[in-house]
């Protein structure tokens, strides 16, 4: 939704639909309120279109969550607070150890992710992330696609980073951050992309030839 707007900078009807989509999301996972953050860090360019986005996504939060029909404005700081010290310490098995999960080791979610996650993919999201941070610090690269690229891959790390910081009770593997995939997978396709423009034919093949190994 994002992308979508600001490839249709002058489209009001865009805001209300990026409005909208951040409501669900919040509203599905109060983590995702980073989106809704990380949206307005990339528009601070545009006062107006943070005050619009800001008054827009709190009007659907509202109309979109039962419990904040009857506990307007102080029900949503509620929830946040709620799930920012939620009271669950049972214990998990990591790294051969029954530990709480207020207790959990910062690197838990991203070592999951990488045992988790077949090798072929886990490849192409290594080389996709090269490819796009030497795409944002080169000079022939515009600041339009240059925001683009930040922002994929701000989706994906800035959660790790709040998990660093606040150390919030973590369980259950990462099911709880599988919508992190989406991001994964996208610069995973950035990869794929980066291997099909190499002009060393023997290189491109090595490569492939490594990656479909690892299919299987």
């Amino acid at each position: 939704s994002f992308l979508s707007f600001i490839d249709n900078k002058k489209s009001f009807a865009r805001l209300i639909f990026l409005s909208f989509s951040l409501a669900v999301l919040i509203n599905q996972r109060i983590v995702f309120l980073y989106a809704f953050l990380l949206t307005c860090v990339f528009l601070i360019r545009k006062p107006k279109s943070i005050f619009l986005l800001s008054i827009f996504t709190f009007i659907f939060l509202h109309l979109t969550h039962p419990y904040l029909w009857q506990h307007p404005v102080v029900g949503f700081f509620d929830v946040l607070k709620t799930s920012n010290s939620f009271p669950f310490t049972a214990a998990n098995l990591f790294e051969g150890q029954f530990i709480p999960a207020n207790q959990i080791s910062w690197y838990y979610i991203p070592k999951l992710i990488a045992i988790t996650t077949p090798l072929s993919t886990l490849s192409l999201f290594i080389i996709g992330n090269f490819y796009l941070l030497f795409k944002i610090f080169s000079k022939k690269t515009s600041y339009y696609f240059k925001i683009k690229y930040i922002y994929l891959l701000s989706l994906f790390y800035i959660p790790l980073i709040i998990i660093f910081v606040v150390r919030p009770a973590l369980y259950d593997s990462w099911r709880h951050f599988l919508f992190l995939t989406i991001p994964l997978i996208i610069i995973a396709v950035f990869g794929v992309y980066a291997i099909s423009i190499i002009k060393n034919n023997l290189i491109k093949v090595i490569l492939l030839t490594l990656i479909a190994i690892n299919l299987f």
